[in-house]
């Protein structure tokens, strides 16, 4: 069977393809020719399809399935049309969610109308080649965040990948899947990486106002230079509401089955370290 992925050069992007070629499919990568291609496995996928037109309608006369991972992910950018360009529009937190919500009721929509869809929701991804825990450990995030409320699911990147490949499989047209991992505050996974490393624990607690006050200078800094922000304040909104899930149904119908976040976090960790992208 023949798969197209959007969006191969990214993070999650790249751990799809890698997934599907594993199992013995024909991938064919539709990227940007500016894309950093680092992330694509070797060998690398068929073919090679870029745009430079971030709404550009793909040619799909190459595959039988289409994975649709492209997106811009960052909390804010100059151009927030851009978003919507990527990934077609109560309260939202940034544009990135707003984006996201447009494109799952177009999805849900068109399963409706008998194009054969399956919607996928992924929880916090981390895992090898990106983590927040390396603002921790390089001291740009020197305490807790807020009062540790905040709930997450955490969600590690081979596993979102695994359970994309098993939606192709045993996905139900129309039907849309959580594909949550461990629910847990973010202050968690400091304790768990000071766990893990025999390192000790953030002493000090950043109330979410001060950091809601830092992003609103960061962006205007942003502005003004040119230069993305430390952190937005859509990206502090994030933390102030709950997102934790149940991945009963994907467990049912998809066999997924995510591993813990200490075992995960036990894989990355080490990972970080041996590239020197975390000291501990």
């Amino acid at each position: 069977m023949k798969v197209m992925v959007t969006g191969a050069s990214g993070y999650l992007g790249g751990h799809l393809c890698a997934a599907l070629l594993k199992e013995g499919y024909t991938v064919r990568a539709f990227v940007r020719r500016s894309s950093d291609l680092s992330h694509l496995p070797t060998p690398r996928p068929a073919g090679g399809a870029t745009s430079d037109s971030a709404g550009g309608e793909l040619e799909l006369a190459f595959g039988d399935v289409l994975v649709h991972s492209a997106a811009i992910v960052e909390s804010w950018i100059p151009d927030l049309s851009q978003f919507h360009s990527v990934h077609p529009e109560k309260s939202f937190c940034t544009e990135y969610e707003k984006s996201k919500t447009s494109a799952d009721k177009i999805a849900h929509q068109a399963a409706l109308e008998g194009i054969p869809i399956v919607i996928m929701c992924p929880g916090v991804i981390y895992g090898p080649g990106k983590s927040p825990l390396i603002e921790r450990f390089n001291g740009r995030l020197p305490g807790y965040i807020g009062d540790s409320k905040d709930k997450f699911s955490f969600s590690h990147v081979e596993d979102v990948a695994a359970g994309h490949v098993a939606a192709i499989r045993k996905g139900r047209i129309g039907q849309k899947y959580l594909l949550a991992g461990e629910n847990g505050s973010l202050n968690l996974t400091c304790d768990l990486a000071a766990a893990i490393t025999k390192t000790r624990k953030p002493t000090v607690h950043i109330p979410l106002w001060l950091l809601y006050i830092y992003g609103w200078l960061s962006v205007i800094y942003a502005r003004l230079t040119g230069k993305p922000p430390t952190i937005s304040y859509p990206a502090v909104k994030v933390v102030r509401r709950q997102w934790a899930y149940s991945n009963a149904k994907a467990r049912e119908d998809l066999g997924y089955s995510p591993r813990p976040l200490d075992e995960g976090m036990e894989e990355v960790l080490p990972w970080l370290k041996g590239l020197g992208l975390i000291k501990y």
